[in-house]
């Protein structure tokens, strides 16, 4: 494969598909263009660095989190909460590429399924323990998509019920699932503009769009949705009586800590890193 001179693939910088053009610079609008692009000019910034790298903590503790709790989870034969886990922090990275490629109202709906991955997975563990059959069969219908699937709320408020998950909990999913799902049924202006060169010049095709506000917003319903997640994983570790290793759970009472301080603006300092130092 031939490859950009400067950028790699040459593809990436397509000639005659500006859709696919992900080096493209908007004609128009200053702050647009290919998601490359979107994605190169917000680590160009401070407030964009500082966003991906405290975003970069968030996902990293998670990760050490998943991993630290494999031997306890499988001696606990609560494995299915441990598959939906990683699962969910797949959908955050997810959530993360799409924000810094200027696409928030995807990357909004990314934190919102993988808030619903993780706390499906404490669902069905639950059913599991409670009756084998009667978690495979639900599991088949909400796999399948049937009319009488489980359904999500309803499966979380069953949760605080039986006592898997706090009041605490409880809330914070709720409030946090609702904002969420607005952005399914819904766009931001930014997203689709449809702009044109002159009254009578042609029509471009919509770009990737560079906001800060935007993206600090994405940033704070990420934290809000890997703290949801971290209560959800503290709620399970109580609730299944599962031994997990000290320096996990540092790691996961961290994470929660520093996210009860409130938005941070502030580089995170949990690497020794020289470019933000520079």
């Amino acid at each position: 494969m031939k490859r950009h001179p400067y950028m790699g693939p040459a593809c990436l910088g397509c000639p005659f598909m500006p859709s696919l053009n992900l080096l493209r610079y908007d004609e128009i609008r200053k702050r647009a263009g290919g998601e490359l692009r979107i994605l190169f000019s917000y680590l160009d910034t401070d407030e964009g660095t500082t966003i991906y790298h405290n975003a970069g903590l968030f996902l990293g503790n998670l990760e050490d989190s998943v991993i630290g709790l494999i031997d306890a989870l499988v001696e606990k034969k609560i494995a299915v909460l441990h598959g939906f886990f990683w699962a969910s922090i797949g959908d955050l990275k997810a959530s993360l590429l799409l924000a810094f490629t200027g696409h928030s109202r995807q990357a909004k709906v990314s934190l919102r399924t993988a808030l619903e991955l993780f706390f499906w997975g404490l669902y069905f563990q639950y059913k599991k323990e409670v009756s084998r059959e009667k978690a495979e069969e639900l599991f088949e219908k909400w796999l399948e998509g049937t009319r009488d699937r489980p359904r999500f709320m309803s499966s979380i408020e069953e949760l605080k019920n039986k006592g898997v998950i706090t009041e605490n909990t409880y809330s914070e999913v709720k409030d946090l699932y609702s904002e969420l799902s607005k952005y399914i049924h819904a766009f931001l202006g930014s997203e689709f503009e449809r702009v044109a060169l002159g009254e009578e010049g042609p029509a471009r095709p919509s770009s990737a769009n560079m906001s800060l506000e935007e993206l600090y917003d994405w940033y704070l319903a990420f934290g809000r949705t890997c703290y949801a997640i971290i209560q959800g994983l503290l709620d399970a570790i109580k609730y299944f009586s599962v031994k997990i290793p000290e320096r996990t759970l540092k790691g996961i009472l961290l994470l929660a800590k520093i996210y009860e301080k409130g938005p941070i603006k502030e580089p995170l300092d949990f690497v020794d890193c020289p470019f933000l130092k520079n």
